[in-house]
């Protein structure tokens, strides 16, 4: 019988102030989305300059998403998400003042993106070092989401408030958002700092206790010896108060916990900031071919959602005659189905192991033809939005998920970074493309078509990607569907099984005497 219980609510927290680093960067986002034909006629801007508010955003993540990733991995996620968390939040003060000024909010935009995508690496490499390796599907799938109901929040809420209040004011509900943010962003490093301390202070004294079991040469007095009982004794009391409060116990590796535990106190010095990120280097070079394959994936298939999302309402307006309101609505259909469907598309993603490549094959389907309709027919529109935003909600919530299946945790940051570097660079080159077809040609018809083809090259991508996938042993297909044995978060990475065996060896090979039952972890 399902029972809501402490540790599951306070989980629950967890998940939902992970989730709440993008939600804010999502109506930040979309805000020239829902907003389209006010910025026009508000800052009396052409196409071109519409779309650099888009390019702007994306031009800093083509080296900042991969610099943060690897700043993750070295000092942590606590430090990182509440700097660039902060420097968001200033970024959408400074676009509600600078209004109308064109010039100031362009670089507003610029250093939204600069620290809005690198907040979604950290939501993102939370997720794994957090959780068990089969909730991740899942939990991406939540955290998709939750983000894209802040996209809903700005297509529905923006332009009523615009309506009744003025765009000013629809300006600094987007400031206010990110500031609300920034504070429940501060709660959750507490909770970070909290649990990183603790497991960190666990793993001390495992190998202390370690340590102390495997010098047979030392003479051990009776004192010393209670001590160690003692000690071995408290760990597993230590452990045990872990496992019940949480029945699935964070899946913070040893590395992660250490790192951040001291970066969170005293920070990392200069010397051992260079020799991680030297380590790092070393190992993102091993990233194997299916992860660069799926990387360029990503640059082709998500584009073809947000090249609909950028245009999208101004498609409605010109070729289907909508007002901004109804096509701010309409648009917000593609929003509700990427905050549900992610949600159940994880669930089966967890409950199932392997499909992934198939299921992103299926959304790669979806996009062309949402977009191909689209642009060869003029009924409702709806209907294709939709279809489009379904694809997307299976793409990003499968692609994501496979990135700890093919990346180290100790890079993981890392990986993270460059796969969302890899759709910035799409934001950055396309938009002046789309826009300039459509101020030379007068329509979107050239533009979407070329969406369409992102759609139908990312299919092409993906075969080549099941190609590779199937030459790589079958427990580490990402379509396999071959079961891999269970093990709790702790297990995995404080390795307590693996050690507890090796120790009781060692003890009675050099001791030939009974394993005191106080050692066993």
């Amino acid at each position: 019988m399902f029972k809501i219980t402490k540790p599951l609510l306070k989980k629950a927290l967890i998940v939902f102030l992970i989730a709440n680093l993008g939600f804010g960067l999502q109506v930040a986002y979309s805000s020239p989305v829902a907003l389209s034909r006010t910025f026009y006629d508000v800052m009396n801007i052409s196409e071109e300059q519409y779309g650099l508010l888009f390019t702007f955003y994306s031009l800093p993540n083509v080296f900042m998403v991969i610099i943060g990733g690897i700043l993750i991995d070295i000092i942590g996620t606590s430090k990182v998400s509440m700097f660039f968390c902060g420097l968001a939040a200033f970024a959408c003060i400074i676009t509600a003042v600078s209004m109308p000024h064109y010039s100031i909010m362009l670089l507003s935009r610029f250093l939204l993106g600069s620290g809005g995508e690198i907040l979604l690496a950290c939501a993102t490499t939370m997720v794994p070092i957090w959780f068990d390796a089969k909730e991740v599907p899942f939990l991406i799938g939540v955290l998709a989401c939750w983000f894209y109901w802040g996209n809903l929040t700005a297509l529905v809420v923006l332009p009523a408030i615009n309506k009744s209040m003025g765009f000013r004011a629809a300006l600094w509900f987007v400031a206010l958002v990110f500031v609300v943010e920034f504070l429940l962003n501060l709660l959750l490093i507490k909770f970070n700092s909290d649990r990183l301390k603790l497991l960190a202070q666990i793993k001390s004294n495992q190998e202390i206790n370690l340590k102390l079991i495997s010098t047979p040469e030392t003479t051990v007095t009776a004192e010393e010896s209670e001590m160690e009982i003692d000690g071995a004794t408290n760990l597993l009391s230590e452990k045990k108060e872990i496992t019940q409060e949480d029945d699935e116990a964070s899946s913070i590796s040893d590395k992660s916990v250490v790192e951040e535990t001291t970066s969170g106190s005293g920070g990392v010095s200069f010397y051992e900031f260079i020799d991680n990120l030297k380590k790092i280097k070393e190992m993102t070079k091993s990233l194997n071919s299916r992860f660069w394959v799926l990387c360029v994936i990503c640059f082709t298939g998500y584009y073809t959602m947000f090249g609909l999302a950028i245009c999208g309402t101004d498609i409605l307006e010109t070729k289907f005659g909508y007002n901004e309101q109804e096509a701010g609505l309409i648009m917000a259909s593609e929003g509700i189905v990427n905050g549900i469907v992610p949600m159940f598309a994880g669930l089966l993603l967890s409950k199932f192991r392997g499909r992934k490549i198939q299921v992103m094959m299926l959304s790669a389907i979806l996009l062309s033809v949402g977009t191909f309709l689209l642009n060869v027919t003029n009924v409702v529109p709806l209907l294709w939005i939709l279809t489009c935003g379904l694809g997307f909600a299976l793409l990003n919530t499968t692609l994501m998920a496979c990135v700890p299946l093919l990346a180290d945790i100790s890079i993981v940051g890392t990986a993270y970074g460059i796969m969302v570097t890899s759709y910035n660079l799409s934001i950055v080159i396309f938009p002046p493309i789309l826009d300039s077809f459509k101020q030379h040609t007068g329509t979107y018809t050239i533009s979407i078509w070329i969406l369409t083809l992102c759609g139908l090259t990312c299919f092409a991508l993906l075969c080549y990607l099941k190609y590779l996938d199937s030459k790589v042993p079958v427990h580490e297909s990402l379509d396999s569907t071959v079961e891999l044995p269970e093990q709790s978060p702790i297990d995995n990475h404080f390795e307590v099984n693996k050690i507890s065996e090796e120790v009781v060896t060692e003890y009675k090979d050099l001791n030939d005497t009974e394993t005191p039952s106080a050692i066993l972890v």
